[in-house]
């Protein structure tokens, strides 16, 4: 058997602040769908909540950001890349509280 890496799935949910607007939270959708710009970035895809009225669901976030990388060092190098840092900055001010992360790796035997 011969073990397979897939890719690494990073996963962001952002709360946004109550006072953002229509507008706003617009333009936070929209500054987010530019970091597939970046090298390394691949299946980006971004989101809003959807009220499923599952008690489960997390109710603590408004925006969710999925993406997927070759490795952690491309995670790393994505984390301190220039464009990203410039979007995390411009949206600063929208967002209520630190992201939260997920990231994972599931690694598949193949027989």
């Amino acid at each position: 058997m011969e073990e397979v890496k897939t890719p690494l799935k990073h996963i962001v949910l952002l709360d946004l602040k109550q006072s953002c607007t229509p507008e706003e939270e617009e333009l936070v959708l929209s500054r987010l769908s530019t970091l597939d710009q970046i090298e390394g970035v691949y299946h980006l895809s971004v989101s809003r909540r959807t009220e499923t009225e599952d008690p489960r669901a997390l109710q603590d976030y408004d925006v969710m950001l999925s993406m997927e990388f070759e490795s952690i060092e491309k995670l790393m190098a994505y984390a301190v890349d220039e464009h990203h840092l410039a979007i995390r900055k411009s949206l600063a001010s929208y967002v209520a509280s630190a992201p939260r992360v997920i990231d994972s790796m599931e690694d598949l035997i193949e027989n």
